[in-house]
């Protein structure tokens, strides 16, 4: 009973120190404003790059990442947190979800909605996060469906944070195209494949010759505006990659389907990945596509597939793919660094860096094993979700 009773008190206490560091948040999970000054030690710090800092430290200032590296000195001033045998890894990254979304993220009316935003679909009080934080997700990009030829553009955006504006981070891409079957209706053209590929190589002529109105049509057009193209067929494969080539557009393919029968054409495209999500019923040829691409040179990035699966199938995704072939450090990065990238957010989330944002979750083994439970999850700094009461690490955190 004593014993318990201490646990109680160490807990509480935790909460006090970090009660007064910063007021609560607005959805209601620890933390407020980030603090100032903030130094976080484990006992690896995995940058997301490919570097690993035994016996890390990450400090933070004002939200965002001051310096890393192995055994920093701390400064004094800062409040130390030091989570003993657990390990800090970015905040996870989903590049295609629907996370977040309040109603339908699509406008089928007219197969081309080039005007569509994701944007504007945006809930931050939606529940979805809560889920997201709970799998270590800190930031999504949440995109339209695949039920327009052009359906629109993504937004990314944070997955905790008190003000709309500064969960918003990028807007207005990737634009989104699709040519399959989800793309073709009954109701409005296109009503088949050959008439969706044919309405998207007439907008792309318009676009480049200045005859469409919509600035992101002609920017996307002129390879100025990236997108996503949804693929799930080698077909729509082979069209996609005809289409970037002769258009030279800005693209990632996103789904791959039965890619695996497509590896030639998808190293010789070159073009990034989307893949997943993946889970236990997967058949093994589609779990060795990220390997094969990963060795084809290919940049992948994983997603989970939510909110219709679980976004904890993120971390399940990547550990498939280990299972067959991947290697580690790109299994991390496909879940990290490499979506930030195709989506155009590395400047800011996906790795631990100076002068990003302090997104991070600390995990208490090695993230990429499923065994590991998440500790804790910081976004800006602040420690927007945490798992310590009870747990060493929570009474070994210290303020000073």
């Amino acid at each position: 009973m004593r014993i318990e009773m201490r646990r109680k008190t160490a807990v509480l206490l935790l909460l006090f120190c970090g009660l007064a560091l910063s007021a609560p948040s607005a959805q209601g999970t620890p933390g407020a404003g980030p603090a100032e000054t903030l130094a976080l030690r484990g006992a690896k710090v995995f940058t997301g790059t490919g570097t690993v800092h035994e016996n890390g430290v990450v400090l933070i200032r004002n939200g965002k990442i001051e310096a890393v590296g192995a055994g920093l000195n701390i400064p004094a001033g800062y409040t130390v947190k030091d989570f003993g045998s657990a390990m800090i890894a970015p905040g996870l990254v989903d590049p295609d979800t629907a996370l977040g979304a309040s109603g339908s993220n699509s406008e089928p009316v007219t197969a081309v909605q080039p005007g569509a935003s994701a944007e504007d679909v945006f809930d931050r009080f939606h529940e979805d996060f809560e889920r997201a934080l709970a799998a270590g997700i800190t930031t999504v990009l949440i995109t339209p469906s695949g039920q327009n030829v052009i359906g629109g553009t993504a937004v990314a955006v944070k997955t905790a944070g008190a003000a709309r504006g500064e969960r918003i981070v990028r807007t207005s891409g990737p634009l989104m195209v699709t040519i399959g079957p989800s793309a073709q209706m009954r109701e409005r053209i296109p009503t088949s494949q050959i008439g969706a590929v044919d309405l998207l190589e007439q907008t792309l002529e318009r676009a480049r010759s200045g005859k469409e109105r919509s600035p992101r049509l002609r920017a996307f057009a002129r390879g100025k505006l990236d997108g996503f193209f949804r693929v799930s067929s080698r077909i729509e494969i082979d069209r996609a990659v005809a289409i970037q080539k002769e258009y030279g557009l800005r693209l990632t393919l996103v789904g791959v389907g039965d890619g695996w029968r497509m590896m030639g054409t998808l190293e010789a495209a070159g073009l990034p990945l989307v893949l997943g999500g993946y889970s236990f019923n997967t058949p093994d040829r589609y779990l060795r596509v990220p390997a094969r691409a990963k060795e084809a040179g290919l940049k992948i990035a994983f997603t989970s597939g939510a909110p219709a699966a679980n976004p904890a199938t993120l971390r399940t995704t990547t550990a498939l793919a280990m299972r067959h072939g991947l290697d580690r450090e790109t299994a991390l990065k496909a879940i990290t660094g490499h979506p930030a990238e195709i989506t155009g957010i590395a400047h800011r989330v996906g790795s631990l860096l100076p002068g990003k944002d302090a997104d991070m979750v600390v995990f208490s083994g090695d993230p990429l094993d499923l065994s590991s439970r998440i500790l804790n999850v910081y976004v800006n700094g602040v420690l927007v979700l945490a798992h310590t009461a009870g747990d060493q690490q929570a009474e070994r955190e210290v303020c000073r």
